[in-house]
């Protein structure tokens, strides 16, 4: 196991994954409508196909070195999802739960340079299949390795490392911006 370095577009905001390997945490591929728009909200472009990389970890296994001060934090609802990005050049960097409790996040791949270390994609979500329907694929292996991980963190304390969060107060490190409702949908 080693670190495995991200940072954003401009470099201004950079970290690490802790021990990144498929032991701490599972490489997916979300299709879902919120991840895909939040890629178009910050001009970035995905083919009608293709979801977005995720590896689903606890915020302990996250480290920012250098720019937290351009951590910043948008939702797509005021009910929605936390999703970090770097303020310095809009780059999305994080999922969060909304509360220091239950320690879930996933860190957007497409930042790393190397995602070899995460082993191979286990589970992709909200697929379109040529029905139009969506499917899932392997997500009892992504929800029975997220609860297994978040269990954990709440019996051992780990929960309190994050980046995310001033845990003493439960409230998060920066505030969130909500997004306008036609945020990142075709058209707008």
């Amino acid at each position: 196991m080693s670190d495995l370095r991200f940072s954003c577009t401009c470099g201004a905001l950079t970290g690490h994954l802790m021990d990144a390997s498929p032991r701490a945490g599972a490489h997916a591929i979300c299709h879902c409508e919120d991840c895909r728009r939040t890629l178009a909200y910050y001009n970035i472009p995905l083919a009608a196909d293709e979801g977005v990389g995720l590896f689903q970890t606890n915020p302990d296994n996250i480290r920012i070195d250098t720019g937290r001060r351009y951590l910043g934090l948008m939702r797509l609802s005021p009910r929605g999802l936390f999703r970090w990005y770097a303020s310095c050049c809009n780059t999305p960097l994080f999922n969060s739960s909304t509360r220091p409790r239950f320690p879930f996040s996933s860190v957007l791949t497409r930042n790393m340079i190397d995602t070899d270390p995460l082993g191979p994609v286990v589970g992709q979500v909200f697929k379109r299949g040529p029905n139009g329907k969506t499917r899932h694929e392997g997500m009892g292996r992504l929800v029975a390795g997220m609860m297994l991980r978040t269990g954990s963190a709440l019996v051992t304390g780990k929960w309190r490392q994050t980046p995310f969060f001033n845990v003493e107060t439960g409230e998060p490190v920066a505030t969130p911006v909500i997004a306008p409702r036609d945020a990142g949908r075709a058209g707008s």
